[in-house]
């Protein structure tokens, strides 16, 4: 039984698996309702990595995640505003 992840659908972390290779895991919608994000989340005890993509030409709504939250942009250019 995997454990359990506050997203629906992350692979847990821990318990002996700290290396994964995210191009190989199943992947999530990342914001469903404000964004176009998809891809694999690893979810430890108190951080998330993801590998997101996004459909060219499209993004998110504004939104405020109730947790603070980052973004490093690899391999694309984006346009993003961040408030508060």
């Amino acid at each position: 039984m995997e454990p359990k992840t506050k997203t629906e659908g992350a692979i847990k972390a821990g318990r002996g698996r700290y290396t994964f290779d995210l191009a190989r895991l199943s992947t999530i919608d990342a914001g469903p309702g404000y964004s176009t994000a998809h891809g694999p989340v690893v979810e430890g005890e108190r951080i998330q990595v993801g590998l997101m993509r996004m459909p060219k030409g499209t993004g998110g709504r504004p939104h405020s995640p109730p947790t603070s939250s980052g973004s490093t942009s690899c391999r694309a250019r984006s346009r993003a505003r961040w408030m508060g």
